[in-house]
């Protein structure tokens, strides 16, 4: 039997060591035959034996060694600050791996973002590290409260925008004394330019060579144009240390931009709150706000934590949170959220969760966690420049020495030939390409109401080709209604007493329905011993010293209980469209209860978005009949449904579908379908605002429970996708193309600068278009063009 278990659940960090320890460890569970990090690394495929190990054991077992794992591991977390490009935290990371007591560290340059396993005592070392490569530090992300560390502040540094800025002058002056024909004053001109901005580059590049083990951009470029102006041509390295310098700050300002929509959420929520204290009203800070506390929000404000209503009506805007545009009535017992704004009406709430628990803040947490996980082309991307950049490396050298030795060439000619080279060999916009797509897309994403959890699921959505929908919650509103009872041989309202009873003790996804019903009737059910919970099935229960069971037809069957005259009841009430649930004692039926639940307003629109967006197939899977499953159907034109399937026959259906069609999504609510979303390449979580189980659950999540949000998603991640090729390619053949004309002699210096800063900036801005995706919905088009 195999399972597949959501990493992101176990590990909160993306540790290297700690996932291997994990592995390892599973492999030694009486049962496990093997256990294997799937290719994406957001999961672990493992393969046991059903015999002797239940897939419940299993997953305990797994998050039982997880806790072990995480208590004795200690992951710190710092803010990054200067980073020009994606080589600044490949250097960082390295450095960072030689301090004493750090077992791992990696920078996710997309987030600004520091993780590293390590020694409880070594944080001041790796903070003291950063700052000595010449980068800000912190242990706040920007926009978190005050600081007075350079990372606090979104803003660029003094040292990256004073050299060009100093340069700009004598390097224009070097142009116009050239034209006077007065070399000796030019070239003075041209090497302070070089100077101003190549002094601070050659610096940082041999910290970090010196640090980390390995040449960076800085390094590269200052010895390029060091080498250029050695071989007396002045204006070629002055003016390519200058376009340098501006690229890299250009690069920096156009990245920040898709940083800037995550702070975006953060700066949301207002910094104090109205605490009404023994009918007092006072000001204090949102740091304060504890579970419990009645808070006050006027119209216009915003909530300052996460809460419910006790007191008051009004409309809320939420659209920052589920990207409903619509505001939402708010009435007491309606949930509220931190950063949403009030409308029309005085609210008073009841805080339900820490301030840092908030769902804002959980969103954020997960948007930055889902930055630092890579895609596969991203993981594509990393291998390819590791080995380009030391073969293009080693191509300069032989370029530099061969032909001279080997052919008696003029030296002079060849060593520019390989200068250039130095210049090509800095990969940096073949490995901005993915990063920045990813980020802008899942920005634009969670501004929507939509949460990716990294650029895996990002891919993956954008290559399906099939959807499967759970029924329940998904493509019905799941708010079922008790709209028949037929009772044998007890009367009706005795037979909600007893079906009361058995919902309040089991999980059966009718028993709100069934208890409301009780309560709408003032029948008050009592507790009753519990034989068994089924978790989606029903429950066994002793009621007044008689074992009952409630459930479906099927699972009265299973267990050994006659249906009986229920049979042919639930046959009419199927044939009607309507669910049913049985409640039985081993002598008989006590009696039929018939629920309806109504499909989604935007269900079929949502369908149709979805095949003009290329879906080929949309199947339903449903636990209840293939009566009740066609009535749901409608006109929503589904190419398939699949009715009376149990939690581990869904598993068997995904796994049939993904064979089919090749590549699966699978939209559930995130809690009840968790093991069919893992199996799918695209777990989709819907309506997950305030459910962290859903939120975790899955690899995409639909923060409200309007499915227009679905069609939205899979349309990014489609393009996102081809964003992601265009920007590959690009890079590739330009990187290639100036190889070869480099070699020739067909490219100098300061072309290649131009050509690369170029090539960064269009790939840039090539992925930040995603920023400007837009929901459809309403009739937005999906794009900003």
């Amino acid at each position: 039997m195999n399972a597949v278990l959501p990493l992101p659940a176990l590990l909160d960090s993306r540790c290297g060591r700690c996932e291997g320890e994990l592995v390892a460890s599973l492999r030694t569970i009486p049962g496990v035959k093997e256990a294997h990090l799937q290719p994406d690394a957001e999961a672990l495929a493992v393969e046991y034996d059903e015999a002797s190990l239940s897939r419940e054991r299993l997953a305990a077992e797994a998050q039982s060694v997880a806790r072990v794992i995480a208590a004795r591991a200690w992951h710190g977390t710092w803010y990054v600050s200067g980073m020009d490009c994606p080589g600044c935290g490949v250097g960082i990371s390295k450095a960072v791996m030689r301090v004493p007591g750090v077992a791992w560290a990696e920078v996710d340059f997309g987030a600004g973002r520091l993780v590293a396993d390590a020694e409880r005592d070594a944080g001041p070392r790796v903070a003291d590290e950063v700052r000595r490569l010449g980068y800000g530090v912190s242990d706040r992300p920007p926009g978190h409260g005050a600081s007075s560390d350079p990372v606090a502040a979104p803003r660029l540094p003094r040292s990256a925008v004073l050299p060009p800025a100093l340069a700009a002058a004598p390097l224009a002056a070097g142009f116009v004394l050239q034209w006077a024909s007065l070399p000796r004053a030019s070239a003075a001109c041209f090497a302070g330019a070089l100077v101003l901005c190549g002094l601070p580059a050659l610096v940082r590049g041999l910290r970090m060579a010196w640090k980390s083990r390995s040449f960076d951009m800085f390094l590269l470029m200052s010895t390029a144009c060091g080498g250029a102006a050695a071989l007396g041509d002045w204006a070629e390295a002055g003016t390519a240390m200058f376009l340098f310098s501006v690229g890299t700050l250009l690069e920096a300002l156009t990245f920040g931009k898709a940083r800037e929509a995550i702070r975006a959420l953060v700066e949301l929520a207002p910094r104090d709150a109205t605490v009404r204290r023994e009918g007092l009203e006072i000001r204090v800070p949102v740091g304060e706000l504890e579970p419990g506390m009645t808070v006050l929000v006027r119209p216009g404000e915003r909530f300052a934590a996460d809460g419910s209503v006790t007191a008051g009506e009004s409309s809320v805007s939420e659209a920052f949170i589920t990207g409903e545009a619509a505001p939402v009535e708010k009435a007491p017992g309606s949930p509220v959220y931190a950063g949403t704004l009030n409308g029309r009406g005085a609210l008073e709430i009841r805080v339900t969760r820490a301030v840092a628990d908030a769902t804002v803040n959980r969103i954020v947490d997960l948007v930055e966690r889902a930055q630092s996980r890579r895609a596969p082309s991203q993981r594509f991307v990393d291998r390819f420049a590791r080995v380009y950049t030391p073969v293009v490396f080693l191509l300069a050298a032989g370029v530099a020495v061969i032909p001279p030795l080997a052919l008696g060439a003029a030296w002079t000619p060849w060593l520019g030939r390989a200068l250039t080279l130095l210049v090509v060999s800095c990969p940096c916009a073949l490995i901005l390409s993915t990063p920045v797509t990813i980020l802008a897309a899942i920005s634009s994403a969670s501004r929507h109401g939509v949460l990716f959890k990294g650029g895996a699921a990002l891919e993956a959505l954008g290559r399906v080709r099939a959807i499967a929908f759970d029924k329940t919650g998904t493509l019905t509103e799941g708010s079922f209604e008790v709209t028949a009872v037929e009772a044998f041989g007890v009367t009706e309202a005795e037979l909600l007493r007893r079906a009361a009873v058995a919902a309040l003790a089991g999980e059966h996804p009718l028993s709100k329905a069934v208890v409301a019903r009780a309560h709408g009737e003032e029948i008050r059910p009592e507790s009753a011993k519990l034989y068994e919970a089924l978790p989606g099935l029903g429950a066994r229960v002793d009621i007044g010293g008689v074992e009952h069971l409630f459930g479906s037809l099927r699972l009265m069957r299973q267990l050994g209980f006659p249906p009986g005259a229920a049979e042919p009841a639930v046959a009419r009430f199927e044939a009607e469209g309507r669910t049913c649930a049985i409640l039985a004692t081993r002598d008989g039926p006590v009696g039929v209860l018939a629920f309806t639940d109504r499909v989604r307003d935007h269900a079929a629109s949502a369908i149709r978005e979805l095949r003009a967006a290329g879906i080929t197939n949309i199947t339903m899977l449903t636990g209840d009949s293939e009566a009740a499953a066609q009535a749901a159907s409608g006109s929503l034109g589904l190419d398939g449904i699949r009715a009376g399937l149990l939690p581990e026959d869904k598993l068997s259906a995904v796994a049939g579908l993904r064979a089919r069609h090749g590549s699966l999504a699978m939209i559930g609510d995130g809690v009840n379908d968790a093991p069919a979303l893992a199996a799918a390449d695209a777990g989709i979580a819907m309506g997950a605002a305030g459910s962290d189980v859903a939120l975790e659950a899955a690899d995409v999540a639909l923060m409200s429970a309007d499915l227009r949000q679905l069609p939205f998603a899979v349309r990014l991640g489609r393009r996102a996708t081809r964003v992601i090729a265009q920007n590959v390619a690009l890079s590739l053949a330009f990187k290639l193309a100036f190889v070869v004309l480099a070699s020739a002699g067909l490219a100098n210096l300061w072309m290649a600068v131009v050509a690369d800063v170029g090539v960064s900036l269009l790939v840039i801005f090539n992925g930040l278009r995603l920023l400007g995706t837009r929901d459809s919905a309403g009739g937005r088009r999906e794009d900003g063009r």
